[in-house]
């Protein structure tokens, strides 16, 4: 069972600390044992023992910590079955645990304390029949957090109480907190409790009493003692056979409150949910339901639910459903009893009351409410039967031990009971407070959430509205749901009008919406809202004439995005009814994204009116075309706070006194990269300052008209800085007094008074007119705030000190340095028309049109996914454009944005006339051709890319001699030739991703490592491609490779060159696969073509051919250090080196060589005896030393010259790769084995077994002039 702990000790110590109960900390006794033996020194400590040490303030059981004096706590750790009595005391009968005899509290931790054993309640005491706690009369028990079950008393009638109390029989001092008794028997009295005489009972609260059972009197609770306070619990389903199935109050006896609980389902012959004798000070607040009185044992049947013959002296909101009596009185039976005035009560579904005739009592009432079929109330009117809901879980503050709440019955929309109560309990019976100003009669108090849509009962709801009166109702339980889990959202699902205000406020007059009073995000997700009537401002509030919006104070939280607010219109001769046309602010708003426009204000603040307020951002946005006497755009009230206007453009506003675009008496801070255009006023035709302004920066004022003074700013409070904003067309500067500073601001002839201008005058002549000048985020509906700018010329042009880091529209600060006002001029802003928009196409004919095209393609962004240039001739570039100092010069704009270079077969080259001397310094004329920066993608098409070069004492700055890629690369169908680098990748330097290399030619470029390309990173596919002739003075002459290269399949290596390591390549990394390749009179020191270092790895390397390649020192084909997992189906022929391995030198870890062909000289070394792994080799008499070669010999005449023998998949220059044919008396022939490749090089399908080497037989007679054997 769940329990709420924390509240329930916090609750006692309330009651306790309100009745001093005066009792100091004791002991806290830890109960481990699952019975209530006694047994000393067994290691268990028992309840029982727990108890007597407790109450003695003693050790008397070892197993047990000693009590003390003080309140002694007693907490279990186990449930807990009782089997036996500890005791029958005389004139109490049986006890299953000790006698509580000082201060103690019983914390059950949720756990169960129940007797074992059946309660027939015979009238014959039996030694399992017994309580389970008695306190005596010197005893104060606080209970708390335990279910108590089972208990049973019974024998023959005792007036001393031994067949009284089933679970608990008090003589001292009881609180009962958070607990649970269930299922507790008496034969007499209490079924639950027994209060006796004398005894006192502080609290009972958030427990439960269900099954409890009393033959006499009391199902639940019998009181003949005093009990102050039972608030929120629950009495279901106890039963007695005469007087109060909840809870029986004796003669003369005090309960002082009964409040906040629900009686369901209780049964007796008088008082189904409680029968009183005595006096009950107040009932409150409470439920009664489906309780009974029946004829048990031929006896009347009186009162379903409260049968009372005693007095209740206040008796308000409670409700009363579906209660019987056999006889008479099913919802109240007054039966000589004082009932002064029950009021705010209701009964419904026969729940009737009768007051006695000849008991001579008292049952008044009034302002109750009864339906048809509960008549006899007194006071009641009509209600609806309909609109009370049935008895459910319907929400509390504080919950019951289970975890659950106490039971109501919900009031429905149309209730005559909502709002009708009179001088009503300021809560309900769930602790909820009054919604709406006025109490609901009976015990529940219906909240606005409770009538929401399930999905807008909660807190943090996402919902969409499409038109007014989803809105409305979206706010109204956005305010009701609370803001526990941070406040709700709204989103427009389209344009709404708004026909009508929705409150008619007598402070603040008409808004079309409610008051806002929680956190809420209204995203208008581009739509608008919009008020459907005219606005006269003719001094009357007419009907149609309202705001839009209006904030709480404190508690209202609005958070406005992508919205249009359009014609708020407030009217009126006074107070706050005409004022904020759109938003009254009294709370916080946020504004982003948005369009305030043709809103209006007979008083003040046409589009906001901020009072008390603070408006947090107003960002991106635009105020145009609103009116107001003071204010037109936004009014800031001397107690409001205006933290940030930033990127947003007041236009178009006209005030008919002052302060066009904003008249402030309170605080702004910041208004940054902002526009203040065509706003007039009387005074201030953009700002009337009466207030504070700390920091006004990069903003821009043109055309503002004020025809007392004043167009752009009216100061006469404090102006903390302006800096680095311009003054244009008109828009002046007036201060009366007071702080008015500014430092590197701008200003044309016609706008002088400003501080701090430069005294370099503006040409007013260089700002452009108000437009749309594109953005980075649009607002509301499309398009952007309007900017004005910069024209080619002006003076404002990168003369900022400082300066914001991005400018209105979200550009960042282009060539170095900020332009002043609110506009940064950047490259696009003097690009053509037709390139300002990502995804143009365009032809370019010579370098100006290329850096141009560059240019604009990396300023438009990638909204279309980039931008195509093709060359329509060739094209020569004779100087650098971008030096950058990490990674030197390049003849072209670095590329940042997609592109895809379309030479349409034509060139892209450095003038071969400028300087290229690789001396390890950058003259002038040297130059890389392309350069991707790590944002760029750059698709390389169709082009020939020529003469670059690079040179200087770097590391990034020195490599890359034709292109330099730091982003994403393809290249297709294109030449890279004759490139030079000092560092490395003469042709191509790859630091980012290069996704393909296809159908393309590397040819005869040069570098200290990688001639033709060096790899940093990741190269994910080179297809179909010749690398031919390129040169590295250090290592790999075609590639140098430091990570990873995925691919090279279908491609010719021949004529390359390195002075060291790798004549073609040169792997640090790894090459997951190398395939249908062929490596031809390739030359290096060590690895003629192939060079795979310590910790290079290469997995596959198969159907390739290596032929006439040569090594000064080892390994004239490859030369591994590093680990090659698989070389298959490959050729080597006619390869050399000067020391060993003409074919392979192996001097670390070759896994697996298989099913390749050796020939004239093309050895196999094996260095130290390393793993050198292989099987069906075939090499001729010349070419030994390979692992596992076939016993017999390759004929050395059966393998052809290497030769373009056809192909499947041709190179880009449309030949094949070259081959060695075998032919048909070859011992090649069908000799491969099960792993064999079913294809050759040349991409051929196998004639029947798989032949060994990289050439498959086709059955044909050798062809002179074809396959090399002419």
């Amino acid at each position: 069972m769940k329990f709420n702990r924390s509240k329930s000790v916090t609750l006692f110590f309330i009651i306790c600390a309100a009745l001093m109960c005066g009792f100091s900390y004791g002991a806290t006794i830890t109960v481990n044992g699952s019975n209530g033996v006694l047994g000393d020194a067994d290691g268990v400590c028992t309840i029982s023992e727990a108890i007597a040490n407790a109450n003695n303030n003693a050790q008397t059981w070892s197993d047990c910590v000693a009590g003390e004096a003080g309140s002694d706590t007693i907490v279990l750790t186990t449930d807990i079955t009782l089997s036996v009595a500890y005791s029958f005391y005389t004139g109490y009968g049986g006890v299953g645990t000790p006698a509580i005899q000082s201060l103690i509290v019983l914390d059950g931790a949720g756990h169960t304390l129940e007797r074992d054993g059946s309660c027939d309640l015979n009238g014959v005491e039996h030694s399992s029949e017994f309580r389970l706690l008695l306190i005596l009369s010197n005893g104060n028990l606080d209970l708390q957090n335990i279910v108590l079950h089972g208990g049973c008393v019974d024998g023959v009638f005792s007036t001393a109480g031994s067949t009284f109390g089933g679970g608990i029989f008090n003589s001292g001092a009881l609180s009962i907190i958070n607990s649970v008794l269930d299922g507790n028997q008496a034969k007499d009295y209490g079924g639950g409790i027994y209060n006796d005489t004398g005894a006192q009972i502080i609290a009972i609260s958030n427990s439960i009493f269900s099954n409890n059972r009393a033959e006499y009197h009391g199902g639940a609770i019998s009181n003949k003692g005093g009990i102050n306070n039972i608030n929120n619990n629950s009495f279901f389903d106890n039963w007695t056979d005469t007087r109060g199935g909840g809870i029986y109050n004796y003669f003369s006896q005090n309960i002082t409150n009964i409040s906040n609980n629900t009686f369901s389902a209780n049964t007796a012959s008088y008082g189904g949910g409680f029968y009183n004798e005595g006096t009950i000070g107040n009932l409150s607040n409470s439920t009664f339901t489906n309780n009974r009185a029946t004829n048990n044992d031929s006896r009347l049947a009186l009162g379903g639910a409260i049968n009372n013959e005693g007095t209740i002296t206040v008796f308000s909101n409670s409700t009363f459903a579906g209660n019987r009596a056999d006889d008479s009185g099913y919802g109240i039976y007054n039966n000589g009893g004082t009932i002064s005035n029950m009021q705010n009560s209701l009964f419904t579904d026969g729940s009737s009351c009768v007051d006695y005739e000849f008991g001579g009592g008292t049952f008044n009432g009034s302002n109750n409410k009864a339906n048809f079929n509960s008549p006899g109330c007194p006071g009641a009117s009509h209600l609806s039967s309909t609109t009370v809901d049935s008895l459910a879980d319907n929400g509390c503050t504080t919950p019951l031990a289970d975890g659950s709440c106490v039971m109501t019955h919900a009031l429905l929309l149309g209730s005559e009971a909502l709002d009708m109560a009179v001088n009503g309990t300021v809560t309900d019976q769930r602790d909820f407070a009054v919604h709406n100003g006025t109490r609901d009669i009976g015990a529940y108090e219906a909240q606005r959430v409770e009538f929401c849509a399930a999905n807008l009962q909660t807190d943090g709801f996402n919902t969409t509205v499409t038109d007014a009166s989803e809105l409305i109702d979206a706010i109204e339980c956005a305010n009701a749901n609370g803001s526990g889990n941070g406040g709700d959202t709204i989103n427009l699902g389209a344009n709404i009008m708004l026909s009508a205000e929705y409150e008619n406020d007598a402070t603040f007059g008409r808004t079309g919406t409610p008051v806002i009073i929680s956190p809420i995000v209204l995203n208008g997700a581009g739509f608008s809202l919009e008020r459907d009537s005219s606005c006269s401002l003719n001094g009357s509030s007419d009907l149609g004439e309202f705001r839009l919006f209006r904030i709480a104070l404190n508690t209202g939280n609005l958070d406005l995005q992508n919205i249009i607010l359009r014609g708020g219109c407030v009217d009126g001769n006074g107070g706050f009814g005409p004022i904020g046309g759109a938003i009254f602010n009294a709370g916080t708003v946020s504004i982003a994204n948005s369009v305030l426009e043709n809103n209006m204000a007979r008083n003040s603040g046409g589009a906001i009116y901020n009072r008390g307020g603070t408006i947090s951002s107003f960002n991106n946005s635009s105020l145009r075309n609103n009116t107001a006497n003071f204010g037109a755009g936004i009014y800031n009230y001397s107690d409001a706070i205006l933290d940030v206007i930033s990127n947003s453009t007041l236009s178009g506003n006209v005030a008919s006194s002052d302060g066009g675009g904003i008249y402030n008496t309170g605080t702004i801070n910041t208004v940054s990269n902002s526009t203040f255009s065509g706003n007039s006023a009387n005074f201030g035709g953009a700002i009337m300052n009466f207030g504070i302004v700390t920091t006004l920066s990069n903003d821009t004022f043109s055309g503002n008209n004020a025809t007392s003074g004043g167009g752009g700013i009216v100061n006469d409070g404090s102006f903390n800085t302006i800096e680095n904003s311009l003054f244009h067309a008109g828009s002046t500067c007036s201060s009366f007094s007071g702080t008015f500073n500014g430092s590197n601001n701008m200003a044309d002839s016609t706008s002088g008074g400003c501080p701090g201008v430069l005294p370099t005058a503006l040409t007013a002549s260089t700002v452009g007119s108000l437009a749309d000048n594109s953005c980075i985020t649009p607002l509301a509906g499309g398009g952007c705030a309007m900017t004005h700018a910069l024209l080619s010329g002006s003076e404002a042009l990168d003369v900022a000190v400082g300066g914001t880091s991005n400018d209105q529209r979200g550009f960042g600060v282009y060539n170095g340095t900020r332009d002043i006002g609110a506009f940064e001029v950047h490259r696009i802003d003097f690009c053509p028309v037709g390139l300002r928009t990502d995804g143009f196409n365009i032809n370019v004919s010579d370098d100006n049109g290329l850096i141009e095209a560059i240019e604009c393609a990396n300023a438009n962004g990638a909204t279309n996914g980039g931008d195509t240039i093709n060359l329509s001739t060739d094209i020569t570039l004779t100087a650098g454009y971008d030096s950058n100092t990490t990674y030197g010069m390049t003849g072209t704009p670095a590329i940042n944005s997609p592109i895809v270079l379309n030479g349409a077969g034509f060139v892209l080259a450095r003038d071969n006339n400028l300087i290229c001397n690789l001396d390890n310094s950058n003259d002038a004329g040297e130059f890389r051709l392309l350069r991707i920066a790590s944002s760029g993608v750059l698709d390389l098409q169709n082009i020939i890319v020529r003469n670059g070069c690079v040179d200087d004492t770097g590391f990034l700055n020195r490599s890359g001699g034709g292109i330099y890629n730091l982003g994403v690369l393809s290249i297709a169908n294109s030449v890279i030739n004759g490139n030079a680098a000092v560092g490395e990748g003469g042709g191509l330097q790859n630091l980012g991703t290069i996704s393909s290399i296809n159908d393309s030619i590397f040819s005869d470029n040069s570098a200290g490592t990688g001639g033709g390309l060096s790899n940093d990173e990741i190269i994910n596919t080179i297809s179909n491609s010749i690398f031919a002739g390129n040169t590295a003075i250090f290592h790999g002459g075609s590639i140098f490779n430091l990570d990873t290269l995925n691919t090279i399949t279908n491609s010719n290596f021949s004529g390359e060159t390195a002075n060291s390591f790798g004549g073609s390549i040169y792997n640090v990394g790894t090459i997951t696969m190398l395939g249908n390749s062929t490596f031809s009179a390739n030359t290096g020191h060590d690895g003629g073509s192939i060079y795979n270092s310590g910790t290079g790895t290469l997995n596959i390397l198969n159907n390739s051919t290596f032929s006439g390649n040569m090594a000064t020192n080892d390994g004239g084909g490859i030369k591994n250090f590093g680990t090659i997992d698989t070389i298959s189906n490959s050729t080597f022929s006619n390869n050399t080196a000067t020391n060993d391995g003409g074919g392979i030198f192996n001097s670390s870890t070759l896994t697996t060589l298989e099913n390749s062909l050796f020939h004239n000289g093309s050895t196999c070394y094996n260095q130290f005896g390393y793993i050198f792994g292989g099987s069906n080799n075939l090499a001729d008499d010349t070419s030994g030393g390979c692992p596992d070669e076939l016993p017999m010999t390759l004929t050395a005449g059966t393998v052809g010259l290497l030769a373009d023998n056809g192909c499947a998949a041709p190179l880009a220059d449309g030949t094949c790769v070259l081959t060695h044919a075998i032919s048909s008396i070859s011992e090649a022939i069908d000799a491969g084995n099960e792993n064999a490749l079913v294809f050759d090089q040349r991409g051929y399908v196998a004639n029947g077994d798989r032949d060994i080497g990289a050439f498959e037989y086709d059955g044909q007679t050798d062809l002179i002039f074809r396959d090399g054997f002419e």
